[in-house]
C-alpha cells in the first residue's frame, strides 16, 4: 500500500461519506461507516503481523487515523438520528394531547348536549 494513496483514498471516502448524508437514512449510513470501520480494522491487525515492517506500522497509524475519523463520523450520524427521533416523538407526543384534549371537549359537549 502506498501512504499517499491511501490518504487520498480516505479524504475520497470522507467527502463520500459527506455527501451521502444528504441523501441517505441516517441508520443506513451508520451501518456504511460500521462495516468500513470493520474493515479497516481488519486490515490494520493484518499489517500488525509483521511489526518490523516500517512501512506496515505507517499503513497502521494511517488506518487508524481513518478509523477515528469514521467513528466521528459515526458519533455525529447517531446524534442527528437521535435528534431526529427525538423531534418525531415530541410532534406525536403534542398531537396525541391535542386529540386527546379535543376528545375530552367533545365528549362533554356531547354529554351536555344529552342532558338538555
Amino acid at each position: 500500500m502506498n501512504i499517499a494513496y491511501e490518504q487520498e483514498k480516505t479524504a475520497e471516502a470522507t467527502q463520500a461519506t459527506h455527501a451521502d448524508t444528504l441523501d441517505h437514512d441516517p441508520a443506513e449510513l451508520i451501518e456504511q461507516l460500521s462495516h468500513r470501520i470493520l474493515i479497516l480494522q481488519q486490515q490494520a491487525q493484518s499489517l500488525a503481523r509483521f511489526p518490523a515492517n516500517r512501512d506496515g506500522k505507517q499503513q497502521r497509524q494511517l488506518l487508524q487515523q481513518q478509523i477515528r475519523t469514521l467513528y466521528q463520523q459515526l458519533f455525529a450520524l447517531e446524534q442527528q438520528q437521535s435528534r431526529q427521533r427525538r423531534r418525531g416523538e415530541n410532534y406525536l407526543s403534542m398531537a396525541l394531547s391535542v386529540a386527546a384534549h379535543a376528545a375530552h371537549h367533545h365528549a362533554q359537549s356531547e354529554a351536555l348536549a344529552a342532558v338538555a
